[in-house]
């Protein structure tokens, strides 16, 4: 990067991008901006992917300039759509309503906030030294990360990544639900990459389904442990599965453990 204060337009569709993709793992964790996501000194073991998410969200947060500013205030409205967009998963529609503001003035000020978001990083990320350079690809942060795998309870990840998107399913009017037992479901794998895994096929589940329940199937036999994951989507013609959910289902398996999709009959 440059010393220019102002965001390239190239710099600022892959904050675009990224914020779109926020819950997903496997997308931001190859994501180009992860180059700037360094570890910094006692941050602790977390992913590039993870240290994206926090920036983006941290940067989201640094625009809510005005703290005593009530909700649907001109002064808190840019901050108060990259929120609900972004962080709680309402489409632009839903959150242009809550705020009593039209779609296309909703429009308008969300892409003036995601301007306001990459300004915020490119401030904060140009004096930074991309260690990642040569690639920001998976499959290396991967080799990166695979280096010590342990004994894993798929179970107690699972508990984890529901807290993670217990926001984003409260905004969905999405309700997660556990079917199994409670007996260990044992893996060998990440800890890291294994959580941020389940965290991004929750989150797709809750955003593809229709307000009600999620069911989350957890087991564990001979062939080894799997988790569905079973939803049941709006009216309308059935969604092709994203780039994002089948790297999780890929990233699952080399972890090795089953991840699937399933469509509530």
């Amino acid at each position: 990067m440059d010393g220019d204060n102002v965001p390239t337009a190239e710099f600022a569709e892959q904050v675009r991008e990224a914020l779109e993709h926020l819950y997903d793992f496997p997308h931001l964790q190859g994501h180009a901006l992860t180059r700037y996501c360094d570890p910094e000194p006692g941050s602790g073991a977390t992913t590039s992917g993870q240290r994206l998410r926090r920036e983006l969200l941290s940067a989201i947060e640094s625009l809510d300039a005005d703290r005593h500013s009530t909700f649907r205030s001109p002064s808190a409205r840019l901050y108060d759509l990259l929120h609900l967009h972004y962080v709680e998963g309402m489409t632009v529609e839903e959150a242009a309503q809550e705020l009593a503001v039209s779609k296309r003035q909703a429009y308008r000020d969300l892409r003036r906030g995601v301007e306001g978001v990459a300004r915020v990083l490119w401030e904060r990320f140009r004096e930074r030294q991309p260690a990642l350079a040569s690639t920001s690809s998976l499959d290396a942060e991967l080799e990166r990360l695979e280096i010590r795998p342990r004994s894993l309870d798929l179970r107690e990840l699972l508990e984890q990544a529901m807290g993670e998107v217990r926001q984003l399913a409260s905004a969905r009017q999405v309700s997660l639900r556990v079917r199994d037992s409670n007996a260990p479901v044992k893996v060998s794998g990440d800890a890291l990459v294994s959580r941020q895994i389940l965290v991004s096929a929750l989150s797709q589940a809750i955003q593809r389904a229709r307000p009600g329940e999620v069911e989350i199937g957890l087991d564990s036999s001979e062939g080894g442990a799997c988790l569905s994951v079973t939803f049941s989507p709006p009216p309308g013609p059935p969604a092709q599965a994203s780039v994002e959910r089948t790297v999780a289902a890929q990233l699952a398996r080399k972890q090795g453990w089953k991840l699937e999709s399933r469509i509530a009959p």
